[in-house]
């Protein structure tokens, strides 16, 4: 738990109820979670060697032709191959793909 965290915990302990203290934990914990969601995308597109920024002109064409590239150069049947590296990938491609 970080420092923001834990004097965040001892505002809602000090000045709200227990129901209050309950529904503005919940809020934070959505929040976080839209915002790891977010972050997903943006790491799944540096695995591909994307910037956020290309994200807005990326087609599934030339997403679904770098995908193809990158799981042959990772592919763990393949010599120099990883298979964590690979999974990697494969996670970042559905990510960018529902995405794009």
């Amino acid at each position: 738990m970080s420092a923001t965290d834990f004097l965040v915990q001892v505002f809602l302990f000090l000045l709200l109820g227990a129901a209050e203290r309950r529904s503005a934990q919940e809020t934070a914990e959505r929040a976080r979670r839209r915002s790891d969601a977010a972050g997903g995308l943006g790491r799944a597109a540096a695995e591909f060697g994307f910037s956020p920024l290309e994200l807005d002109g990326l087609c599934r064409a030339s997403l679904k032709e770098r995908w193809r590239r990158l799981a042959l150069a990772a592919h763990p049947d393949v010599a120099g191959g990883s298979g964590a590296r690979f999974q990697t990938l494969r996670a970042a491609y559905r990510v960018l793909m529902r995405a794009v």
